[in-house]
């Protein structure tokens, strides 16, 4: 008979609960089971279910999202609501600000008129538009004026110290010109001026576009530029600012112009290309150019040409120089240009009349020995005491600017030059005595 081993229990059989009614270890049954067969080989559909794990319940949705059902809308609101109060802001400053424009003008003698003046544009931007507006400067600063059948200017109003205008025009212009006000009328295609103001209110930035640009009433027949670009800045737009004071910086390019038959002067009918880069040194004081130009000139005031371009074939220019005013208030300096193509040039000059027969052979002597056989070459100009000179040699007469009217002003400049009917340039006489005084 086999011995008992007193004092010792023997294990459970596996698969089988522990002693005292426990329940299976589902854990350890799972890894040693990690397919989830059943263990006693029968259908799972009768298998007891304590013998398989359960997943685990999903976790409950946080309560601290709910709060974004409400807190979008109520913030887009809020943002609906203050860009609304910026619209109406920018409107009325908008307004404010032309009405305080027109009171100035119009107590610095101008005249200044419109027929309806409307804001609009809600909500994407603000229109000030003006019907029939027009604006005459007094007598004093040479009585030119401007009119148009409408003119516009949008602001954003998240920017409102910018504001674009509307400037296809067409524009009626009178200006002082050989001593009488010329009609000229300017009308483009596509045409827009966005202007920046300053802290101050004060105009700081100007970049003027246009396309298929048309002005008449300079000659017989209409200029026509195909595009054209304006950019100015109360400052230095560009480059290294020297040790003077860069008051103001331009920048010009046009593409595609058109002269009138009477100015082609033999070159091609068409001028490629035209640039201009400067930089002006000095304070300009405000009040009448013919005061204000002779504070200007004295304190130091001058133009640096940064560069200057001209496509018109065969001619071509590239130059770079410096001007100021001289004691009869009219443009002197010099320049450093290179030139190809100058003797087609010199021919068309000579023929409109713009250069005499015998300036035009000293002028033709002059590049021949500089050109040493040659089209491209190096050239000195200058202009000083109202001529063109080519090196030391006078090449042409240049027009006098004249910047308004004076009474017994000594600065008083006499008229320029005047285009005929035939588009060709007619020399003026020589002030009388009487204008002198």
């Amino acid at each position: 008979m086999a011995t008992r081993n007193k004092g010792k229990s023997q294990p459970p059989p596996a698969g089988r609960a522990q002693a005292g009614g426990g329940r299976r270890d589902i854990k350890a049954e799972a890894e040693r089971n990690p397919q989830g067969r059943p263990l006693s080989g029968r259908d799972p559909r009768f298998h007891s279910p304590d013998s398989l794990e359960r997943p685990a319940p999903a976790p409950a949705p946080r309560r601290r999202y709910r709060w974004l059902l409400t807190a979008v809308p109520a913030v887009m609101a809020l943002l609906m609501v203050t860009y609304i109060g910026f619209w109406i802001y920018t409107a009325v400053m908008a307004r404010r600000g032309f009405e305080t424009w027109v009171a100035d003008r119009r107590a610095e003698g101008y005249q200044v008129s419109f027929s309806e003046l409307a804001v609009e544009g809600f909500p994407l931007r603000v229109k000030v538009r003006l019907e029939t507006p027009s604006l005459t400067a007094p007598e004093a600063l040479g009585g030119w004026s401007w009119s148009s059948p409408r003119a516009q200017a949008e602001i954003f109003p998240l920017t409102p110290s910018t504001f674009t205008l509307d400037a296809r025009g067409p524009h009626a212009l009178r200006l002082p010109f050989g001593g009488t006000l010329v009609p000229v009328g300017i009308g483009a295609a596509q045409m827009t001026a966005q202007m920046a103001l300053d802290g101050a209110g004060r105009l700081e930035r100007t970049e003027i576009t246009g396309k298929d640009l048309r002005i008449d009433g300079l000659a017989p027949e209409s200029l026509r530029i195909g595009t054209f670009s304006l950019r100015t800045l109360n400052g230095a737009l560009y480059g290294d600012s020297p040790k003077d004071e860069v008051t103001g910086s331009l920048m010009l390019a046009a593409t595609d112009i058109t002269p009138p038959s009477g100015l082609r002067l033999g070159l091609a009918p068409k001028i490629e290309r035209v640039g201009l880069d400067l930089r002006a040194f000095g304070k300009l004081p405000p009040g009448r150019w013919a005061d204000a130009l002779p504070a200007w000139r004295d304190n130091r005031g001058g133009v640096r040409v940064d560069g200057l371009a001209l496509d018109w074939k065969p001619f071509t220019l590239r130059a770079s120089g410096s001007f100021s005013l001289d004691k009869s208030l009219q443009p002197e300096g010099s320049l450093s240009a290179q030139t190809d193509g100058l003797f087609p040039l010199i021919e068309g000059l000579a023929r409109q009349g713009w250069v005499g027969d015998a300036e035009a052979g000293v002028a033709r002597l002059l590049i021949a020995g500089f050109a040493r056989g040659s089209t491209t070459f190096n050239l000195p100009v200058s202009v000083r005491g109202g001529r063109l000179f080519l090196g030391t040699a006078p090449l042409a007469r240049v027009p006098a600017l004249p910047w308004g009217k004076g009474e017994k002003d000594p600065n008083r400049i006499a008229p320029g030059f005047e285009i005929n009917r035939d588009g060709k340039p007619v020399r003026p006489n020589q002030p009388t005595e009487e204008d002198e005084q």
